[in-house]
Protein backbone atom coordinates (compact mmCIF):
# COMPACT_ATOMS: atom_id res chain seq x y z
CA UNK A 1 0.00 0.00 0.00
CA UNK A 2 1.24 3.47 -0.55
CA UNK A 3 1.66 5.86 1.78
CA UNK A 4 0.65 9.35 0.74
CA UNK A 5 2.38 12.54 1.92
CA UNK A 6 0.24 15.95 2.96
CA UNK A 7 1.70 17.36 0.13
CA UNK A 8 -0.17 15.30 -2.57
CA UNK A 9 -3.38 16.72 -0.97
CA UNK A 10 -4.65 12.99 -0.58
CA UNK A 11 -4.25 12.31 -4.02
CA UNK A 12 -4.62 8.47 -4.43
CA UNK A 13 -4.41 7.34 -8.06
CA UNK A 14 -2.55 8.74 -11.19
CA UNK A 15 -5.89 9.88 -12.27
CA UNK A 16 -5.89 13.30 -9.84
CA UNK A 17 -2.05 13.45 -10.84
CA UNK A 18 -3.02 14.22 -14.56
CA UNK A 19 -2.87 10.86 -15.88
CA UNK A 20 -4.90 10.85 -19.31
CA UNK A 21 -4.37 14.88 -19.24
CA UNK A 22 -0.95 14.67 -18.94
CA UNK A 23 2.49 12.55 -19.70
CA UNK A 24 2.49 11.03 -15.73
CA UNK A 25 5.14 7.94 -16.88
CA UNK A 26 8.12 8.79 -19.52
CA UNK A 27 9.27 4.98 -20.13
CA UNK A 28 11.84 5.25 -22.95
CA UNK A 29 12.81 8.56 -21.52
CA UNK A 30 16.58 9.07 -22.15
CA UNK A 31 17.78 12.15 -22.03
CA UNK A 32 20.54 14.36 -20.71
CA UNK A 33 18.83 15.07 -16.61
CA UNK A 34 18.44 18.47 -17.26
CA UNK A 35 16.71 18.29 -20.71
CA UNK A 36 14.26 16.09 -19.09
CA UNK A 37 13.52 17.94 -16.22
CA UNK A 38 12.75 20.73 -18.49
CA UNK A 39 10.24 18.69 -20.74
CA UNK A 40 8.69 17.32 -17.78
CA UNK A 41 7.75 20.38 -16.24
CA UNK A 42 6.90 21.90 -19.32
CA UNK A 43 4.44 18.86 -20.21
CA UNK A 44 2.60 18.50 -16.83
CA UNK A 45 1.82 21.84 -15.47
CA UNK A 46 0.91 19.53 -12.14
CA UNK A 47 4.23 18.77 -11.71
CA UNK A 48 6.83 21.78 -10.15
CA UNK A 49 9.13 19.64 -8.21
CA UNK A 50 11.38 17.64 -10.21
CA UNK A 51 14.72 16.46 -8.22
CA UNK A 52 17.97 15.24 -9.95
CA UNK A 53 19.30 11.84 -8.33
CA UNK A 54 22.33 10.26 -9.10
CA UNK A 55 21.93 6.62 -9.26
CA UNK A 56 21.63 4.19 -6.64
CA UNK A 57 20.83 7.25 -4.00
CA UNK A 58 17.77 6.60 -1.52
CA UNK A 59 14.41 8.68 -1.96
CA UNK A 60 11.47 8.89 0.53
CA UNK A 61 9.14 6.67 -0.48
CA UNK A 62 5.72 8.96 -0.10
CA UNK A 63 3.45 9.26 -2.46
CA UNK A 64 3.32 13.30 -4.15
CA UNK A 65 1.71 13.92 -7.38
CA UNK A 66 3.46 17.29 -8.14
CA UNK A 67 6.99 15.46 -7.79
CA UNK A 68 9.08 13.34 -10.42
CA UNK A 69 12.49 11.77 -9.49
CA UNK A 70 14.82 11.59 -11.59
CA UNK A 71 17.50 9.13 -11.54
CA UNK A 72 20.77 9.69 -13.66
CA UNK A 73 24.29 8.05 -14.13
CA UNK A 74 27.88 9.62 -14.13
CA UNK A 75 26.91 11.10 -17.74
CA UNK A 76 24.13 12.93 -16.65
CA UNK A 77 21.87 10.87 -18.23
CA UNK A 78 18.25 9.29 -16.75
CA UNK A 79 18.66 5.49 -16.08
CA UNK A 80 15.14 4.95 -14.56
CA UNK A 81 11.35 5.70 -15.75
CA UNK A 82 10.50 9.04 -14.58
CA UNK A 83 7.16 8.98 -12.98
CA UNK A 84 4.86 11.46 -11.33
CA UNK A 85 4.53 10.26 -7.44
Amino acid sequence: MLKFSSDSGGCASSECCGAGTFNTERPNFIFHAEQAKSIILRDNPLVNDVRLIPKGSGVIHDFCCNRVWLFFDENKRVVLVPMVG
